[in-house]
């Protein structure tokens, strides 16, 4: 069967968890059963994955592959890309089976930010297919498995090429947005003009300290003593 990515959003993880290894002790490894998942879990951007969960039976069996990550770290994620993990996830098209108002402003917010870095890393004029593949791939930036070639370097293309328009409906929302502000302009057959570049300070703040250890660029906003 097919794998399958999941993402599991909860308010306690190790809650969660503990009910979990009591339902699903297979799930997890040795360590994990241990009681390593508990401190796994706070590293990094706060997901622990599960990676050879077993689902279902015979022709319809699938491996699961599942992370837990609880609602603040998400959100915090999504508002200020500090990891870009979940981040870059998101801004990928993918299947939400529910979430709450406040993962649901963020998942918007996160796209509409997405558009914007888009607008600042795009060419003045580009094409529809391009401009989202420079979403696809911004989550990759600084990736080590394609610097050293053990990533498919045709994975953006992958993702992309195939999806233009599940990507166009996912993002509907957020290019008629940046269309109304003037930044990003549909000019007709699929391509799109970049009318008015966004500043740094319109940017997720954690983008914006990288691009000022990269460009010399201050982004707006922050409080560095």
């Amino acid at each position: 069967g097919e794998d399958v990515d999941v993402v599991v959003v909860v308010d306690d993880p190790v809650a969660w968890h503990q009910a979990n290894l009591a339902r699903r002790p297979e799930d997890y490894s040795v360590v994990g059963r241990l009681g390593a998942v508990f401190g796994l879990q706070d590293l990094g951007p706060g997901v622990y994955f599960n990676p050879f969960a077993p689902l279902g039976r015979g022709a319809r069996w699938h491996r699961l592959k599942y992370g837990v990550v609880s609602s603040e770290r998400l959100v915090d994620d999504l508002l200020t890309w500090r990891w870009m993990y979940l981040a870059g996830r998101l801004q990928k098209p993918v299947v939400v089976l529910g979430h709450d108002v406040v993962v649901g402003d963020a998942m918007a917010e996160n796209r509409r930010m997405a558009v914007l870095a888009a607008a600042v890393l795009s060419p003045e004029s580009t094409d529809v297919r391009s401009f989202f593949a420079t979403i696809a791939s911004m989550s990759y930036d600084g990736d080590l498995r394609f610097a050293v070639g053990a990533e498919d370097p045709r994975k953006i293309a992958n993702l992309v090429d195939p999806n233009v328009d599940v990507f166009h409906r996912v993002y509907s929302r957020e290019l008629l947005a940046a269309a109304r502000d003037d930044v990003v302009v549909a000019t007709g057959s699929g391509h799109l003009h970049i009318h008015r570049r966004p500043t740094l300070a319109m940017l997720p703040r954690g983008l914006g300290l990288e691009a000022t250890t990269t460009t010399g660029a201050t982004p707006g906003g922050a409080d560095d003593a």
